[in-house]
Order: structure tokens, then C-alpha cells, then sequence
């Protein structure tokens, strides 16, 4: 899975943790910010919050 965001790739792999479904935006970090989503969301709703992430760092 990818998210093109303004031309450019961004990595997205999809896992379970402890049997819920969860994504990983972008490459292999040091950091980890972890974005939790409330009832009647869905996981895909941060990916502008792993975009704005990954241009920072």
C-alpha cells in the first residue's frame, strides 16, 4: 500500500496488533508517533498526520 501525496510515495504497511488492524506511514525511524482514532473512524484518517510527520523529520 502507498499514499501519493503531492507526487511524492509515501510507505504504508499494514499490520495487526494484538488482533487490530493498524498502519505504519513511511520509512524505518528512530521515532514513532502513535495516532489513535476514535469510534465511527478509520486508520486511513491519519494519513495527513503521517504526512505532515514525514516532512518535518
Amino acid at each position: 500500500m502507498t499514499s501519493i501525496a503531492e507526487g511524492k510515495k509515501m510507505k504504508a504497511q499494514n499490520i495487526k496488533i494484538n488482533s487490530i488492524p493498524a498502519i505504519i506511514w513511511g520509512d524505518e525511524s528512530d521515532k514513532l508517533y502513535i495516532h489513535v482514532h476514535g469510534k465511527m473512524s478509520c486508520k486511513e484518517h491519519a494519513e495527513s498526520f503521517a504526512e505532515i510527520e514525514v516532512d518535518s523529520s
